[in-house]
């Protein structure tokens, strides 16, 4: 039989005595099991990788899931935010704008004015608009040839509006609306303020533009609110507002400019401003909000800034732009730009309005007045204010107040709603302030 070589070399080592077989064997066993636990290790080592990968990519596949909800979601918000605009605007072309001018009589036919689009970010919403806006009733119509609109006074501007000064030639269209108006000279050959839009308003500045001219045409007159004088439409077919013109301006830029004249003659009856003179635009105000309140409506927008005062010291309330009326008791808006600073607690938490989160901001209009147009809050930033009013805490008392006004401050700022007074309170309370204080002083002859 042949062998080979290497099987002799093999057999010659197995047949050796110098190897112990069974110690061979024994090391031959324990790399064995080594090998199978490497082996093991190795499978273990695997399975854990596989999970941690199949763990984290369950993680990440998760994540992409809730991703893609909150982005449906945010996509079905804002679609159905759009259709709530649309449906908004529209609603403005083919009834508020009927119901604010209160008829149907084409405008282009009674003067061969063209009414132009305002701006607008949707074009189907432009040309509705423009369509609809050509009904307008005559009675609160004034022709452009009676207006002059004096563009290098201005009187006041916002982020999305501007005011102007203006003069009426003979009586005013508010005259043939109330014609028991037309026996006074006030509205007659009289100077106005002429409100309009900068090109650059958006949709929501339209819309409140509309909203605010709806309800003031809805408004009885009253001695302490701002009167609408009429329409106009200027050379660029721009809808103008005319409104009474108050000679002494916006009340907030009054108290500061006449902080000086009021702390060095307060007590002189031959000054032109007094303390008492603030405790009765207090009144006047409230006497304002006591009619509103009354009729159902939430200004909203209850500020010194919005309050303009004419020569004869009488304040009249303005602004009507936020105004809502609500048959609830709440009315919730999310989406405006709104006053943070002036806004009650429950307003900031959630959004509802009330006649008494007017009450609340009525409270912050009389600390500006009487710390002579200081801004609320200063010491705080807009995301502290919440936190600070649920402390418990609340706006000192401004160094020249009279206490019992500041104790009607604390009274509107009364966490729980209804524990602040209502505007009928708050007049009686500031009645009982001036007889008592300053006698027989003149606060009711603005009525």
């Amino acid at each position: 039989m042949d062998y080979n070589l290497e099987d002799t070399r093999i057999e010659s080592i197995f047949r050796s005595p110098d190897i112990d077989h069974h110690e061979l064997l024994g090391d031959l066993n324990d790399t064995m099991m080594h090998i199978s636990q490497v082996i093991n290790d190795s499978t273990l080592f695997s399975l854990t990788v596989k999970l941690g990968l199949g763990i984290g990519l369950s993680v990440l596949f998760l994540l992409l899931i809730i991703t893609i909800i909150i982005i449906y979601r945010e996509w079905l918000r804002r679609s159905i935010q759009w259709k709530n605009d649309t449906d908004y605007h529209s609603y403005h072309c083919n009834s508020c704008l009927e119901y604010a001018f209160g008829g149907k009589t084409t405008i282009k036919k009674m003067t061969g004015i063209r009414i132009g689009r305002l701006q607008n970010h949707h074009k189907d919403e432009n040309d509705r608009y423009h369509k609809c806006i050509y009904d307008i009733e005559n009675l609160w119509l004034l022709e452009k040839s009676r207006l002059v609109v004096f563009h290098e006074t201005k009187l006041g501007s916002g982020e999305f509006c501007n005011v102007y000064k203006g003069a009426i030639e003979g009586l005013a269209p508010i005259c043939k609306v109330n014609p028991s108006l037309a026996t006074s000279a006030t509205f007659k050959d009289c100077m106005c303020a002429v409100k309009m839009l900068p090109s650059i308003a958006d949709d929501i500045a339209h819309a409140d533009f509309i909203q605010e001219i709806k309800f003031m045409k809805s408004l009885k007159y009253h001695p302490h609110l701002i009167s609408m004088l009429g329409i106009s439409i200027d050379d660029n077919d721009n809808i103008m507002l005319l409104i009474e013109y108050c000679d002494l301006g916006d009340l907030l830029h009054l108290v500061r400019n006449k902080k000086n004249e009021i702390i060095m003659n307060h007590e002189n009856e031959h000054s032109k401003l007094r303390i008492k003179d603030l405790v009765s635009f207090a009144w006047q105000i409230s006497d304002g909000l006591e009619y509103l309140s009354g009729i159902g409506c939430v200004h909203r927008d209850v500020a010194a800034r919005n309050i303009l005062v004419n020569a004869a010291n009488i304040c009249k309330i303005a602004d009507f732009g936020l105004c809502r009326l609500s048959d609830s008791f709440i009315y919730t808006d999310h989406d405006r730009r709104l006053p943070l600073k002036w806004m009650a607690p429950e307003s900031l938490r959630s959004y509802e309005y009330s006649i008494k989160t007017d009450v609340w901001s009525y409270g912050v209009l009389l600390y500006e007045v009487f710390s002579f147009g200081q801004v609320p809050y200063a010491f705080l930033q807009t995301t502290e204010i919440l936190k600070f009013l649920n402390s418990g805490a609340r706006l000192n008392q401004p160094q020249y107040c009279p206490i019992n006004i500041y104790t009607l401050m604390l009274q509107c700022w009364q966490d729980e709603p209804s524990l602040r007074p209502n505007f009928t309170e708050i007049c009686s309370i500031l009645r009982v302030i001036l007889e008592d204080n300053f006698g027989h002083y003149g606060y009711m002859k603005a009525n």
